[in-house]
């Protein structure tokens, strides 16, 4: 009697199991048949010049997540590969910005500078290896105390809190560097 109900409660858990995976698998498919069907109505409705702009910049917003004006909306998706260039001009919009009069995208600030756009990406790989090593290095030459002394934690988790900064800088301006020769390779 306890073999048979070992081998029910066996069975029911591999179709318990079999549920579950289908029911994510499916779930996946319907969210991506949503996406399209909500993509395929908002082309139609940047395409109709009766949509007001608050529609279509909220349209892009659902899409994306990411703010942008109507003609930046329109150029970007008028691109040969759009979902690259949303995904690259998400991260690199800090380091570049779209001019509405030229529409065309241009450096922000200082990285206007072409020199200063040659150094930095070695510039933040420099700062990430040192505030890095120098957050390991705190514990590691005060082996002699307390590993919990607070200005010692404070400091060490500072530096590597910069360090990951200067990582994630570094990874923005890589894909605005993409991103714009994506750019210039489709003129």
């Amino acid at each position: 009697m306890d073999n048979f109900l070992t081998i029910i409660v066996a069975i029911a858990g591999i179709f318990g199991i079999f549920k579950i995976v289908n029911e994510i698998t499916l779930s996946r498919t319907s969210k991506h048949r949503d996406d399209y069907e909500f993509t395929k109505n908002y082309l139609d409705d940047l395409n109709n010049p009766n949509t007001h702009r608050f529609i279509i910049e909220k349209g892009f917003r659902a899409l994306t997540n990411n703010n942008y004006s109507v003609e930046e909306i329109k150029y970007l998706l008028s691109q040969d590969e759009p979902m690259e260039l949303i995904y690259l001009r998400a991260s690199s919009k800090k380091i570049v910005y779209f001019d509405l009069e030229t529409q065309l995208y241009i450096w922000n600030g200082i990285y206007k500078r072409s020199w200063f756009r040659k150094i930095i990406s070695e510039l933040l790989v420099m700062t990430y290896t040192v505030t890095a090593f120098l957050a390991v290095m705190l514990f590691l030459l005060n082996h002699d105390t307390n590993l919990l002394d607070l200005k010692f934690f404070i400091i060490s988790i500072s530096l590597g809190f910069f360090a990951v900064l200067a990582l994630i800088k570094r990874s923005d301006f890589n894909d605005a560097v993409d991103f714009m020769n994506m750019l210039e390779n489709e003129k």
